[in-house]
């Protein structure tokens, strides 16, 4: 009787032994794999040049920061602008336009083909420097305050305050540039209010 149970111990001690082992084996292999894996991986991480400060986005809404870090890349490719690299400029930001809807990607093309026609006939070149950028965060809305300094060829310079309103929105995991436009300040529309008037009274 003794000896029989003896017998089944060993039986079931070797059964566990044998488990054991197979589980082991298999924690090697899965730890092998894993190993070759970590080592062949291609790993890409691309970064932004430039981002002074942090920025995350959740749910669809971006932080203050990557709305100014965003707006700041691409208003040197809307008005640091010369005959010679309009063409270029406009290949580069025509990637990061909103494809939503067709009006948007129809008004910045627009833009740079009215920049083109009037830059070459005037051999005009410009130069934005941005002082301080309002930023709506929740309607994905940035507005640039700066100087805005023109070159009109060799017959004279101009430098004058200019804000712009650029208007994004949040697809597929990515920011995307609306409406890109001028915004008139109070002497402008008085004096383009007084010339309507003044058409209109001849």
């Amino acid at each position: 009787m003794e000896k029989n149970v003896a017998i089944g111990n060993i039986e079931l001690l070797a059964r566990q032994r044998n488990l054991f082992l197979l589980l082991t084996l298999l924690l090697c292999l899965s730890s092998v794999l894993l190993t070759i894996k970590v080592v062949m991986r291609d790993e890409k991480i691309i970064l932004v040049p430039g981002i002074a400060q942090e920025v995350w986005t959740k749910n669809g809404g971006v932080s203050k920061g990557y709305l100014e870090e965003t707006s700041l890349m691409y208003l040197p490719l809307l008005l640091d602008l010369n005959p010679e690299i309009i063409d270029y400029n406009a290949g580069a930001i025509f990637k990061y336009i909103s494809q939503s809807e067709d009006k948007y990607m129809k008004k910045i093309q627009s833009y740079f083909a009215d920049c083109k026609e009037k830059y070459k006939k005037f051999g005009l070149s410009t130069y934005f420097a941005t002082k301080n950028l309002e930023v709506d965060s929740k309607n994905l809305i940035v507005i640039a305050n700066g100087s805005l300094a023109s070159r009109f060829g060799d017959r004279g310079f101009e430098t004058r305050l200019a804000s712009y309103q650029l208007s994004f929105e949040w697809v597929g995991g990515r920011l995307r540039l609306k409406e890109f436009i001028r915004i008139k300040d109070k002497d402008e529309l008085e004096e383009e209010a007084k010339f309507k008037e003044e058409k209109e009274g001849k």
